[in-house]
C-alpha cells in the first residue's frame, strides 16, 4: 500500500478499494459485488451486511488481541460491544471492499491484509427481507499518522518492495510496502488516553487502548471513532472476549453470535499461526 501526506502531515492512502491488496485465491468469490450477490441469489437474499474482525499481535507478550468497539449510549442497542461492520452499498465494488470500508469509517483503520472469511451464512429475517452477515478476518493499519511533512512518504517515488522511515516525536517508524503492514509507535509516550481532533466528517475521538497494567502498547494502530456511531473501544484477548471483561469494561455484547464469530476467529489465527 502506498502512502502519500497531506498539507497536515498526515498519511492518507490514495487506494481505497481492497481489490488493489491482492486478497487470497480463497477469497476470490467474495470479490463479487453485493448487487450482484444479491441478485444471483434468486430471492433467497435481500440484504448484505460485511464485517471485519482485526486481529493484532501484543508485542508485550505476544497475544492476539481484537478490536471491539462500543455503540453510541443514543444509538439502537446502545453501549452494546462489537465489531466493524455494517450494511453494503450499491457502490460497493465487492463485498470485501464493503467490509474495508466500514472498518475505514467506524474506526479509522485500513484493510492491510484480509486473511480469510470467519462466517458468511449468518442470516435473519426483518420485515420479510433476508439479511445475510459475512464476517472476515484481517489485519488492518491506523488511516491518519501524523508525522512531520519533511519526513512523510511520497507515493510518487515509492516503491512495493521499499521499507520507508517517517519519525514522529522523535520516535522510529516504519512502513513496510512489501507486506502492507505499518509498525506505528504511539504519538507520544506521555500523551493524555484521549485526544480529540478534527477530520473532514466533523468531530473524531481518537486515542490509544490501556492494556490491563496501566500501560499503553507501543504497537497498536490508533482507532479514531465517530462519537455518533461508537464512543468506546479496545484491544480484548480471547480470553477476555470469552470472559466479557477487558480494561476494567463489561463486554454486554450485541448478539451472542457476535461474540462467537470472534471467538472462532482467534481458533482459526491459532490453528493456521498465521500471526
Amino acid at each position: 500500500m502506498s502512502l502519500v501526506a497531506t498539507q497536515s502531515g498526515a498519511l492518507e492512502s490514495p487506494l481505497r478499494d481492497v481489490a488493489h491488496l491482492a486478497p487470497p485465491v480463497h477469497l476470490d468469490k467474495y470479490m463479487i459485488s453485493p448487487t450482484d450477490f444479491i441478485r444471483q441469489s434468486q430471492g433467497q437474499v435481500h440484504r448484505l451486511v460485511a464485517a471485519v474482525i482485526v486481529m493484532h499481535i501484543d508485542s508485550s507478550s505476544g497475544t492476539p488481541k481484537t478490536l471491539l468497539i462500543q455503540r453510541s449510549r443514543h444509538d439502537y442497542m446502545g453501549l452494546c460491544w462489537e465489531i466493524a461492520g455494517g450494511s453494503c452499498e450499491d457502490d460497493d465494488h465487492s463485498i470485501l471492499v464493503a467490509a474495508a470500508r466500514e472498518l475505514e469509517e467506524e474506526a479509522g483503520l485500513w484493510v492491510s491484509n484480509m486473511i480469510d472469511v470467519v462466517e458468511d451464512d449468518h442470516e435473519w429475517l426483518d420485515q420479510g427481507k433476508v439479511w445475510r452477515k459475512m464476517t472476515f478476518l484481517a489485519e488492518a493499519v491506523a488511516v491518519k499518522w501524523e508525522v512531520p511533512m519533511e519526513y512523510a512518504l511520497d507515493n510518487a517515488n515509492s516503491k512495493s518492495n521499499s521499507t520507508a522511515m517517517a519519525t514522529s516525536n522523535g520516535v522510529a517508524a516504519a512502513t513496510d510496502m512489501a507486506t502492507n503492514t505499518l509498525e506505528r509507535p504511539m504519538k507520544n509516550a506521555a500523551s493524555d488516553q484521549t485526544d480529540q481532533s478534527q477530520n473532514g466528517n466533523g468531530s473524531c475521538l481518537s486515542r490509544q487502548s490501556i492494556t490491563g497494567n496501566g500501560t499503553k502498547p507501543k504497537d497498536f494502530p490508533i482507532v479514531t471513532l465517530d462519537p455518533n456511531e461508537h464512543e468506546d473501544f479496545v484491544w480484548a484477548s480471547e480470553a477476555e472476549v470469552m470472559a466479557g471483561l477487558c480494561e476494567g469494561r463489561t463486554l454486554v455484547w450485541t448478539t451472542k453470535e457476535q461474540q462467537l464469530a470472534i471467538l472462532r476467529a482467534f481458533e482459526m489465527i491459532r490453528s493456521c499461526g498465521r500471526l
